[in-house]
């Protein structure tokens, strides 16, 4: 069974990752960034958001390789990579919505995607996120991930997509916050039945994205 935590930058993900990870029997697949270096850089497109793009879903195939036999905390899907590409859209950066839906049915087609079993969306008051932001420049983290609007676009596709899966909305900044609930959510109902199908992925990306 794959548990998705997918989010805006600065809502806790990795740490909420490694407190589950003492308590719970599972396999913690890094995210995208730990994986990045491994894949050579893509000069395919003049536009550079398609290159890029098509660069961090090539990290799925080596992600695919850390997945084990017991529970597996995935800190990032291919659901946040296709929040950016919408936020990029909606900021008015780049529209690669069509290019993007295109590789995404390429990449599902030939399994090279990871596709989670349920999936928990981490939100966090873009003021929190900020000041986080503020304390950790040393992490390199892109400032346009904490613009308002592309923040507010990330939690908006986030949030859309977790209507019509299997999936738990935590507030990292709630004070009734549970490490217990998250576990319980992971738990029960354990069988993998309930992942969506390619054509599904697909079509429900591609509403969020109103292509």
């Amino acid at each position: 069974m794959i548990i998705s935590f997918d989010g805006n930058v600065f809502t806790g993900k990795t740490t909420l990752i490694n407190k589950l990870a003492l308590i719970c029997p599972c396999d913690v697949i890094s995210e995208h960034s730990d994986f990045i270096d491994s894949v050579t850089e893509i000069s395919v497109f003049g536009n550079n958001y398609m290159n890029e793009q098509l660069r961090y879903i090539g990290v799925d195939k080596l992600r695919k390789q850390a997945l084990g036999r017991r529970v597996c905390l995935l800190d990032r899907s291919f659901v946040s990579m296709s929040a950016h590409v919408y936020a990029l859209f909606i900021v008015g950066s780049a529209d690669i919505r069509n290019f993007y839906i295109q590789e995404l049915k390429r990449c599902l087609a030939n399994k090279e995607i990871i596709v989670p079993s349920k999936y928990i969306n981490l939100v966090s008051p873009h003021s929190i996120a900020k000041q986080r932001f503020d304390r950790n420049q040393e992490r390199g983290t892109d400032k346009a991930y904490i613009d308002r609007k592309y923040f507010t676009a990330i939690e908006k596709f986030n949030s859309l997509w977790a209507r019509y899966v299997v999936s738990m909305m935590v507030d990292t900044n709630d004070k009734h916050f549970s490490i217990e609930k998250i576990l319980d959510f992971i738990l029960t109902n354990s069988i993998d039945s309930n992942t969506m199908g390619d054509g599904r992925i697909l079509s429900l990306t591609s509403e969020i994205m109103k292509i």
